[in-house]
């Protein structure tokens, strides 16, 4: 009687997980149905090519390196709102995300969301306060204030070195 017992609820136990495993496998699929999903592409290009271009200025940081696609993707639509910062333009495809300080190393905190063209031009600005208007040098400096604070973890690392 008692080994009948024991098979009754051995199967019955393994019966509950089979449901479980079913249960746990539907919530998954419509876990991922309803969460929206990013196409990372162009912010790996953007990531890609701060990379490149820290490489070639031969830069010791490794923040550029340590960055994620998520990351990146962070910086461009919630620090930079997705536009450049001077023209406002929208295209991920034409913009880049490069220094704003040049002498200093590329870093969440130390970067501007503009095109192609508007980077080829701020890449050769002396001084910055001669080219740009006192609001939107604010509006780059708060933004970089932002990016300090959402990106604490780069830093605690960086200081680690």
């Amino acid at each position: 009687m008692s080994q009948l017992f024991e098979i009754a609820s051995y199967s019955s136990i393994h019966y509950s997980r089979k449901d479980e495993k079913a249960v746990y496998l539907r919530c998954t699929w419509l876990r991922e149905r309803n969460i929206r999903h990013v196409n990372y592409d162009p912010y790996v290009f953007l990531l890609d090519c701060v990379r490149r271009e820290e490489i070639k200025r031969r830069s010791l940081s490794a923040i550029a390196f340590m960055m994620q696609k998520q990351d990146m993707y962070h910086l461009v639509n919630n620090i930079w709102h997705g536009q450049s910062v001077v023209s406002e333009n929208r295209d991920l495809f034409l913009l880049r995300i490069v220094r704003y300080d040049v002498n200093e190393e590329w870093s969440p905190w130390n970067c501007m969301l503009l095109t192609e063209e508007e980077a080829d031009v701020h890449c050769k600005i002396k001084n910055l306060a001669d080219v740009y208007s006192k609001p939107l040098v604010e509006k780059i400096l708060l933004s970089h204030q932002l990016a300090k604070n959402q990106f604490k973890y780069v830093r605690i690392i960086q200081f680690r070195e």
